[in-house]
């Protein structure tokens, strides 16, 4: 079992109504920034999709947080993902080559929290990294 060096936390507050518009207004705004799953579960909610697509919005800015990395590089915001699980609630899942660097990069997993109401959405996220594992170099 690994030991945790260190929790990574993030939070993001978002209107509701900037993300509707956002996505209303920019041809392609979904598909640059959510992962098929996340339109596919998004818009099966109806009328109340953008209360869902605010939260999985600031979900991708409260990893970017955690990681205290901002929005940079050849990461794309579609390559963060919050899906439902196995019993509805929302966990985060990243893309082949982000995961991989998250990996890389000592990071053993996360959790993320979704809320909302008629306004706001609001995401809370925890990552944690993982110590690493000290190497015996033996005795002399």
């Amino acid at each position: 079992m690994m030991a945790i060096e260190a929790i990574l936390l993030g939070t993001d507050l978002v209107s509701i109504d900037r993300v509707r518009r956002l996505l209303e207004s920019t041809a392609h705004a979904r598909e640059k920034v959510f992962a098929p799953a996340e339109v596919a579960y998004c818009e099966s909610k109806g009328r109340l999709r953008w209360r869902h697509y605010a939260a999985r919005f600031a979900a991708k800015e409260a990893v970017l947080k955690a990681l205290g990395t901002g929005w940079r590089g050849a990461l794309e915001l579609r390559d963060i993902a919050t899906v439902p699980g196995p019993l509805g609630r929302p966990v985060l899942r990243f893309a082949a080559a982000l995961g991989t660097a998250l990996r890389g990069a000592g990071i053993g997993g996360g959790e993320v929290s979704l809320t909302h109401d008629d306004t706001h959405a609001w995401a809370t996220v925890i990552l944690t990294k993982l110590a690493r594992p000290e190497v015996d170099h033996g005795t002399v």
